[in-house]
């Protein structure tokens, strides 16, 4: 994305140029100012008209008293973060709310922002935190609760392009304990975000990857028919009959389908979901491909894949894509094939980010 593209110092120089606007915003108020609480666990102080504080527990209150708090005072453009965590549910239903607002999101020095503060935190527009980001698994009643739990934590960091290493702290982390990033971690993982970050982040959002799913024509008809080649070679071939031959059908009938639906999650920037996708539609495709047909270009569905994994993060993974790409599709292809010359760019990008 556009911020791994920025140095680290020019992160670092462009993230305290923001600090010292947003420690501006936030100085003690005049003697004049006055508290107002009626928005507990949030308080105004209209001493510092553009923000707004959160102070404590988040209770299923909470959504409520920060849409109360938004209509009454229109002027906030900064969210300001102190509390212990709360309901996972009444966090999960702000942050939308947050970042529909346009709101900046911080963490003040020596304050801390833990558990389900934390989602609040990923919804600013921009981020900087001068105190502690913790994370930790969610705490669940039973087991299909957690899971759905989880489920909708995963699809708000998508929406807000936090990324997968985050949910994997977070899953690691039991509920018990507490996960606490350091400076530089949230800094390598896109979490402080600055104005011109946020602009470079949402355009290449808007930026489409290679098509996928094609083969070296580019003819998605043909790709498509190489697929019903291979599973009828592999019904031949595995004697498969009844309900099991109805199955791999319908599977490579739904390629297209797939193929839309990870492509339209990749451009809305729910990069998660996409890998997930991803995965599905690859163990139809793999199921065919190496033994029946493999000769089939599937190039550019790896092509992707590293394009996803960099979006998500993982640079270790991308690299390793991209180098097998280069090294096993550069004869083929050519040195100069827009395929190869994308996994030479994905490479130098994720050796510079490990």
């Amino acid at each position: 994305m556009g911020r791994h593209d920025t140095s680290r110092g020019a992160m670092r120089q462009a993230v305290t140029g923001f600090v010292l606007v947003a420690a501006a915003a936030i100085l003690p108020a005049g003697a004049g100012a006055e508290t107002i609480s009626d928005f507990a666990p949030f308080v105004y102080d209209t001493g510092s008209p553009q923000v707004l504080r959160l102070e404590g527990e988040i209770n299923v209150r909470s959504p409520l008293s920060l849409s109360r708090a938004l209509r009454r005072f229109p002027d906030i453009k900064t969210l300001e973060l102190s509390s212990p965590g709360g309901s996972v549910y009444a966090a999960l239903t702000m942050a939308p709310s947050i970042r529909d607002a346009g709101l900046t999101t911080v963490i003040p020095a020596g304050a801390q922002c833990f558990s389900a503060c934390a989602y609040l935190f990923f919804a600013g527009l921009e981020r900087t935190a001068l105190g502690e980001l913790g994370v930790h698994q969610v705490s669940a009643e039973n087991l299909a609760s957690g899971q759905f739990a989880v489920g909708d934590i995963v699809a708000v960091l998508s929406d807000f392009d936090v990324p997968s290493e985050v949910l994997v702290k977070m899953l690691q982390t039991p509920p018990e304990g507490m996960y606490v990033m350091s400076p530089d971690e949230m800094a390598r993982l896109g979490l402080l975000v600055t104005a011109s970050a946020a602009g470079a982040r949402d355009a290449v959002a808007t930026a489409r990857p290679f098509e996928i799913g094609l083969t070296k024509s580019g003819d998605s008809d043909e790709y498509q028919q190489a697929l019903h080649l291979g599973a009828l070679e592999k019904i031949d071939q595995e004697k498969l009959a009844g309900d099991a031959k109805q199955a791999l059908i319908d599977s490579v009938n739904g390629i297209p389908q797939k193929i839309d639906e990870i492509q339209a999650l990749y451009d809305k920037g729910s990069y998660i979901d996409a890998l997930m996708a991803y995965s599905a539609a690859l163990d139809v495709i793999n199921g065919i491909v190496p033994k029946y047909h493999d000769e089939m270009d599937v190039i550019y569905f790896a092509a992707f894949s590293g394009e996803l994994l960099m979006k998500l993060g993982l640079y270790k993974e991308t690299a390793e894509v991209a180098e097998q790409i280069i090294s096993g599709a550069t004869d083929r292809l050519g040195a100069d094939h827009e395929v190869i010359a994308r996994c030479r760019k994905l490479l130098a990008e994720a050796k510079a980010q490990q």
